[in-house]
């Protein structure tokens, strides 16, 4: 028997008068599904999402959200804007992205999950160079972003063990009885499909090879560019830059796999898999860019970083070391500084303060000094400008952030592309919540590749910052070997 849908027709039409789309949803039990499970069982469509949370890398956060279909799917560049493979000509396409998802506002629907409906993708680093004079290489394939506004949301609360599907109607029918109904058949037609899978298990794949990656530039270059930003610093350009490099492969492993193995390898804050056609973005980053929750932004840089230890006396010892470097903590400090000029620039005055300091988070493979940064948006100013003084995250870029991008485009001399960028969603209720594009395996087509960088600074060694690459990206590639075997 089918739960009870929520809410009324009466209801729904009234809505429609103070708001642009409407939506229906339901209540089930889901004591015996995972979020994997869900999204395997409905998400056979070209463009889905799945987004969960692990607090501190450690326990599993309250809610999860999938998504299987799209009704829109929204991308753009430096000279185009796109809806639904319909591309249209402009010199803003972050000021159409802003326009279109304006269309859309709702009130956030019962209940404490931070996320309902709304835009879901991410921003490639390479917009950056639309804002500011980085002398950026070309983007790579042209795009600076890609979001989707999902027909079905499904909200998973692991406390309550109950799952709401959330269906939204975008003003597709002639009337509020006609949207309505066709909300409540596609709602029901969700839950039927669910409830009719006999098994969460996906078919067994042929053998395939090892995934084998090669770096995408030698040692030797690697720490050649670091004694480059060394000079740079040296002769106060900056105090920090970040610098990058990447590791590619061919292979037939399953995307969604992959995803499975890294929860289980390295689960952190910010866990997510999206599908984009061919292109996937499998992520496991631990850091927010930024959050907005009504008039409340925070920011929560992470710099300095240790590996895991071997045993609980080791990693005692990394812990103690982190915490105790001077190159480490002027470094974080730096950084914290910068989110709170970022933060001013939005924000109330005097409403900008750090909530913590330097406080060190443990993860699968590494543990990161964090602090917190908080302020209260000021009118005039919204997700969309709060994203822009925000992005992108002084922790991929560096102090002064504008000169430390200018040379991360003359050492790295190739587009970024969607790593560190930023990852997350606007919702419709004018809330929004970005992760930091790192720790995240990216496949297009039968290609793999991967990206992790280094903060560089007067102290910095060359060999030290190839070390601290390899250990970043070390969890992706275990989760990919994983994968291979699931």
């Amino acid at each position: 028997m089918l739960n009870k849908i929520e809410p009324s027709f009466g209801v729904y039409k009234k809505a429609l008068k103070d708001y642009s789309l409407g939506c229906v949803y339901t209540d089930v039990c889901c004591d015996m599904e995972t979020p994997v499970s869900v999204f395997a069982h409905l998400a056979s469509g070209e463009n889905a999402f799945l987004l969960e949370s692990a607090e501190g890398g450690i326990r599993w956060g309250r809610y999860s959200f999938v998504s299987p279909s799209a009704a829109f799917v929204l991308s753009g560049g430096k000279d185009y804007f796109e809806i639904n493979g319909r591309r249209k000509k402009t010199g803003d396409s972050f000021s159409e992205l802003k326009k279109f998802i304006g269309r859309y506002n709702f009130p956030k629907i019962q209940g404490d999950a931070p996320f309902t409906g709304g835009a879901v993708g991410y921003f490639a680093y390479d917009i950056a160079g639309e804002w500011e004079d980085i002398n950026a290489p070309a983007s790579t394939g042209g795009e600076y972003f890609r979001f989707m506004l999902p027909e079905i949301v499904i909200v998973i609360d692991h406390l309550k063990k109950t799952m709401r599907i959330i269906c939204w109607s975008y003003g597709s029918g002639t009337d509020g009885r006609q949207m309505y109904d066709a909300a409540a058949a596609k709602l029901k037609g969700t839950l039927k499909k669910l409830r009719e899978a006999i098994s969460n298990e996906s078919k067994p794949l042929a053998p395939i090879r090892r995934t084998v990656f090669k770096s995408k530039m030698t040692q030797k270059r690697f720490e050649d560019m670091v004694r480059k930003a060394k000079k740079y610093i040296a002769r106060g350009d900056c105090i920090q830059t970040v610098i990058s490099r990447g590791w590619k492969a061919r292979s037939s492993v399953d995307p969604f796999r992959v995803y499975r193995a890294l929860r289980m390898v390295n689960p952190s804050p910010y866990m997510y898999y999206l599908k984009f056609g061919d292109f996937k973005m499998i992520g496991s980053s631990p850091e927010i860019l930024v959050r907005k929750d009504s008039s409340r932004a925070v920011l929560r840089p992470i710099a300095g970083t240790r590996p895991r230890g071997a045993t609980p006396a080791e990693d005692k010892k990394f812990v103690e070391e982190l915490i105790s470097s001077e190159k480490e903590r002027a470094e974080h400090i730096m950084l914290v500084d910068l989110a709170r000029n970022d933060l001013g620039r939005v924000c109330r005055f005097n409403s900008v303060s750090v909530r913590e300091l330097m406080t060190v988070e443990k993860f699968s493979h590494v543990m990161h000094m964090t602090s917190e940064v908080e302020g209260t948006v000021s009118r005039g100013h919204d997700s969309f400008s709060l994203f822009k003084a925000a992005f992108p995250a002084g922790t991929v870029s560096g102090a002064p952030k504008v000169r430390a991008m200018q040379i991360i485009s003359e050492l790295e001399a190739s587009s970024r592309g969607p790593y560190a960028g930023a990852v997350g969603y606007f919702s419709f209720n004018g809330d929004m919540d970005f992760a930091i594009t790192i720790r995240t395996v990216f496949v297009k087509g039968k290609e793999v590749s991967l990206q992790a960088g280094a903060g560089i600074v007067y102290d910095s060694t060359p060999l030290g910052e190839y070390r601290e690459t390899e250990n970043k990206v070390k969890a992706l590639m275990r989760a990919v070997e994983m994968a291979e075997d699931l």
